[in-house]
């Protein structure tokens, strides 16, 4: 052993030497290599001596071959990994499958009868690379440097979500200036490792933790008790309020925390600073199956809410809250203004996108959500709600159904809604531009401040048949406005609130036409007025189920043209009719006119009050009601 490490010692100082004496001009290719265990390394002398009895190599074991002599006859402690390699008739070697045995000084010595060519070379064996996948979390809204180890040669490094790669040199990492939901996945890198010769790929599954709510029930069998339950994953996870109420958020509920109980109810969790918000139902009855809701509230955030299934048919249930999806239609907005659509899920998301009516695209992104929060940038994608804003609205493209797709965290499929769109003409806008009723109930017409709340300074509706009727919140049903036996009422937030609402009881063929609402808006300086048109029907048409709120010119159209083409022509077939009856009885006649009227009316409920050919008005009363008689026809009967 100690003659063994001397040996050694005299090597390493005799190859010192050596490279001493000829570093002026070194004989070998390469002088030094790294090479990772495993790989292959090749080694030859430059000069080439002509009639070269010997190739020698000394392994930094000390071990000695001849490599140039058959297989058969070389010495017996030459390696098998081992080869002759002439190139060009210079001496030289290679080895296979480097082992880290082979790491230090090798002696590679050429010679014929009369000269010898001596150089070394130092072989560096280094570990295997490691190029197995590796697992990072980071957290949403960072910043943060993706860095691949041990990697100190060249990189290309390509984002998941990303077409394009980028070239890093030294050392192999990318800055990200702000995680988000779009940094979550596989991120990849071709790399040149030091010590071997073929490129690499190095994977980093990179987890990008956001703040959620984990929320479902399990129900035990001894004793008899649910357990929901809708916890808080967050780097901050304490709570300040823990609530659960049964059906609605607007109901009376239990507000917990440890330590409380009432009766059959109590706290469930590890505590509120733990994130944990829960309620325990000992020996549940009947009515405590069905929708719960929890909401949860944390420090500067907004309150979260979840909806909680439970159910009696499953022995134990884990993280399997009900999935309500909901969107806010119709959503109305003004030429050039800005447009924002929301529809949620309650249920984390994975993504979440909106399909405008000629199909053009909207993916929502993290810097999105981000800009219409009101609070951290999870409150608005990962919590279960998806938005996006256009800033300015237009009427040729965006007027129309609009789809939100809703991906949930979990795989499934995804949940629709749409979203009705209308681009008003003014800031005062209808919220539903086609009102039907099939009875004397009461209807409601409805206008608002649009895109956003402004206040009112008055606010009045006019009838088909001409009158108009101002009200204020003060014009209550209780205290209603009365014309011709009709109760008139607002209805509405309030004027303040940008509201403009009237509740008409009972709702007759009376009111059958295009209402309008108007108001002066405070913030609009001088003395205009904004409107809109609410076309009201009495009796509901078949076919309504075609009509939507993005329709209203081409119904108009519709109705309008019908109505004077079936009127002109009633009114060309009766007057030829009874053209003689008029001469001789003018009173008859009228009658018949009259009668012709509400016949038309009644049976096509369309009100004439543009394109009428008969004018009623109250003068006429008595003869009305005598032509109703006569003909057996309704008494109800609009005045024009």
């Amino acid at each position: 052993m100690c003659r063994t490490v001397h040996l050694r010692s005299l090597i390493v100082l005799s190859v010192a030497l050596l490279i001493r004496d000829v570093d002026a001009e070194r004989r070998i290719l390469p002088t030094s290599v790294e090479v990772q265990e495993g790989q292959d390394v090749q080694v030859q002398l430059l000069q080439i001596l002509k009639d070269e009895t010997s190739c020698y190599v000394r392994t930094p074991l000390l071990n000695t071959c001849n490599l140039k002599v058959a297989g058969s006859e070389k010495n017996a402690s030459c390696d098998d990994r081992m080869y002759y390699w002439p190139v060009n008739g210079a001496c030289g070697f290679y080895v296979k499958n480097v082992q880290k045995q082979d790491h230090g000084f090798w002696r590679l010595i050429s010679q014929n009868e009369n000269s010898k060519v001596v150089d070394v070379v130092m072989i560096t064996v280094l570990d295997q690379f490691d190029a197995s996948a590796e697992s990072l979390e980071i957290t949403k809204g960072m910043t943060y440097t993706l860095t691949f180890s041990d990697i100190n040669e060249y990189c290309i490094v390509r984002n998941p979500h990303e077409p394009f790669s980028v070239i890093v040199n030294n050392v192999c990492g990318v800055e990200i200036e702000k995680v988000s939901t779009v940094d979550h996945g596989n991120w990849s890198a071709i790399i040149g490792v030091r010590g071997r010769i073929e490129e690499t790929m190095k994977m980093i599954n990179v987890s990008v933790f956001s703040e959620h709510v984990s929320s479902g029930y399990t129900i035990s069998v001894d004793p008899e008790a649910v357990h929901l339950y809708c916890n808080y994953q967050a780097l901050d996870k304490h709570l300040t309020l823990c609530r659960f109420t049964k059906s609605s958020v607007d109901q009376v509920g239990f507000r917990l925390r440890e330590g409380m109980r009432k009766g059959r109810y109590e706290y469930y969790g590890s505590g509120l600073d733990a994130g944990e918000c829960g309620l325990t139902i000992q020996s549940p009855e009947e009515k405590d199956y069905g929708l719960w809701y929890c909401l949860i509230n944390t420090p500067n955030k907004s309150p979260i809410v979840t909806a909680i299934m439970v159910s009696r048919t499953f022995a134990k249930r884990a993280a399997d809250s009900i999935t309500l999806s909901t969107a806010t239609s119709p959503v109305i907005t003004t030429e050039g203004k800005f447009l924002r659509l929301e529809c949620s899920l309650s249920e984390p998301l994975s993504y979440c996108w909106f399909s405008e009516p000629n199909g053009k695209i909207h993916q929502t992104t993290n810097e999105t959500s981000m800009a219409l929060s009101n609070g951290p940038q999870v409150n608005t994608y990962w919590f279960g709600n998806c938005s996006i804003e256009i800033p300015e609205a237009n009427k040729d493209k965006h007027n129309g159904t609009w789809t939100c797709h809703m991906g949930p965290a979990s795989p499934g499929i995804e949940f629709i809604e749409e979203i009705n769109v209308r681009i008003a003409d003014t800031s005062l806008a209808a919220v539903e531009k086609f009102v039907f009723s099939v009875d004397d109930d009461k209807v409601i017409f409805h206008c608002k401040t649009v895109p956003h709340v402004m206040a009112l300074n008055y606010c009045r509706f006019q009838l088909p048949i001409g009158f108009g009727i101002h009200v204020t919140e003060y014009i209550t049903e209780s205290n209603p406005l009365v014309q011709d036996n009709v109760r008139y009422w607002y209805n509405g937030k309030g004027l303040a609130a940008g509201d403009c609402g009237l509740v008409v009881e009972p709702a007759t063929s009376i009111h059958n036409g295009n209402w309008t609402c108007g108001a002066k808006i405070e913030l609009i300086p001088g003395d205009s007025e904004s409107f809109d048109t609410i076309y009201f029907s009495y009796n509901k048409p078949h076919n309504m189920g075609l009509i939507t709120d993005n329709t209203s010119g081409i119904v108009g159209i519709v109705f309008g043209s019908l109505g004077f083409v079936v009127a002109l022509g009633i009114v060309i077939m009766f007057g030829i009719r009874f053209r003689e009856t008029y001469r001789q009885h003018p009173q008859q006649a009228q009658d018949v006119r009259m009668t012709v009227f509400l016949f038309f009316n009644r049976r096509h409920n369309v009100h004439l009050n543009r394109n009428r050919c008969f004018c009623v008005d109250r003068r006429f009363y008595a003869d009305a009601r005598r032509a109703l008689s006569r003909y057996n026809i309704d008494q109800r009967f609009e005045f024009q």
